[in-house]
């Protein structure tokens, strides 16, 4: 008959029909289902032979993640059980099969774990020699064995660091050492331990970063927003250097925005730190440049032919709003400002548009259009009129009877001058 309970503890007596036995106490111990933890993959370091020693019941606590029972170990086959569980050796990656409470009601289930099988710990040599700064007052240095550390290994190994008279050094505390020196450092993964790594640490060399100029178009009313850190490669070629930007040359205050720091011009400062050691100040001149401006502008012009001829240079004062002939106008033929009207002091065009850009380099204007509007000239039909001389050795003209013959008959206006450049005119 089947007993649910929680109880720990019941009793019984012996009935033979006449007589009863004494009561007895029953201890009930309910088991637990072993649940096991699969802590695969677990990496062992293999021997100059490949292979690799192990003891799987070193690794029993871990499986069993603080539950009682006794763990059998099997091949991967789940059936044949393994002799000599505390040393085992493996050639390759293998597989063994953990079982807790095997015989037993409450045995768990069969968990796989898997032994991969490591040719060495995966570090890269020390970069040597590394440069550091003592500290002037006491000759001393400061180093962070952790990100030494960090700089050839990224794996969860254990380190020891020890001096080169085999003296350990307490990682947990800061170490200070005089320079030049030289430190040893080992790893150990599991079995795995690395050989001897030498570090070099010397003192680095007093270091000046580059002054420079930087320079910017202003906004129209003489400011200009500088990007400080444009070209740090050039004050200093290192790219693990640290720049630090300041308004004066003391260094008492700060540039928070070295990317976007706007001014009228003058200098700022930077220094210039590399794993601890401090260069500079060195000084950035900012040279803030007038900004071209460039006003809107047209042509409206005549010709019998459609096609006319034009000198755009006559048109500069134009475009540079009257800023004169110091400020350089190049004039384009497309919108992109790629095609560059070479001789634009006899430039051959019909009705359209060409382009101008007022200033050269950072500060230049836009690309701006300049239309051309072409309309059909009148024609002039020549003449040949004649008259009495007056006996004065004067001929008397009524000029305006001939106006349709030289307009054509259009009815358009005739005007008369007595020179080829229409400078003296004839008034009726």
């Amino acid at each position: 008959e089947e007993y649910y309970t929680d109880r720990n503890q019941i009793f019984a007596i012996v009935d033979n029909g006449d007589c009863q036995s004494n009561v007895v106490p029953i201890t009930l111990n309910i088991l637990n289902n072993a649940e096991l933890t699969d802590i695969s993959p677990i990496s062992v370091c293999a021997d100059e032979n490949g292979q690799a020693r192990i003891d799987l019941e070193s690794y029993e606590i871990d499986i069993l993640d603080g539950q009682n029972g006794t763990i059998t170990w099997y091949l991967d086959d789940e059936i044949t059980p393994v002799d000599f569980p505390d040393s085992v050796i493996i050639s390759g990656d293998t597989i063994f099969v953990a079982q807790a409470g095997v015989g037993t009601s409450c045995a768990s289930d069969p968990v796989p774990i898997l032994f991969t099988l490591s040719n060495g710990i995966n570090f890269s040599q020390p970069n040597n020699p590394y440069l550091l700064c003592t500290d002037p007052t006491t000759g001393l240095v400061l180093i962070d064995l952790e990100s030494f550390v960090d700089s050839i290994y990224n794996g969860t190994g254990t380190t020891v660091w020890t001096e080169m008279n085999g003296d350990t050094i307490d990682q947990s505390m800061n170490y200070f050492s005089a320079l030049p020196t030289r430190l040893q450092l080992t790893i150990s993964e599991g079995l795995c331990l690395s050989d001897i790594i030498i570090f070099e640490f010397e003192e680095r060399p007093a270091f000046t970063p580059n002054n420079i100029t930087l320079s910017a178009c202003d906004d129209g009313m003489g400011t200009a927003i500088f990007d400080l850190s444009a070209r740090e490669s050039d004050i200093f070629g290192d790219p693990n250097a640290r720049y630090t930007y300041y308004e004066d040359a003391g260094l008492n205050t700060i540039i928070p925005n070295p990317s976007n720091y706007s001014t009228t011009g003058g200098s700022v400062f930077v220094l210039v730190e590399i794993d601890g050691c401090f260069g500079g100040p060195a000084e950035i001149e900012l040279n803030v440049q007038s900004s071209a401006q460039a006003c809107p502008s047209s042509l409206d012009t005549c010709s019998s032919t459609g096609n006319i001829v034009l000198n755009l240079l006559n048109f500069n004062d134009l475009v540079n709003c009257g800023m004169g002939t110091g400020v350089v106008v190049t004039w384009y033929e497309d919108d992109q400002a790629t095609i560059e009207i070479t001789a634009p002091s006899n430039y051959s065009s019909s009705e359209g548009s060409v382009w101008f850009v007022v200033g050269t380099g950072i500060c230049a204007s836009d690309t701006l259009e300049f239309p051309i509007t072409v309309s059909p000239a009148p024609i002039a039909i020549p003449d040949t009129l004649e008259s009495c001389d007056n006996g004065n050795g004067l001929g008397v003209f009524d000029l305006t009877l001939s106006n349709n013959t030289i307009n054509g008959g259009t009815g358009l206006t005739v005007s008369w001058f007595e020179d080829n450049g229409l400078v003296l005119s004839l008034i009726h």
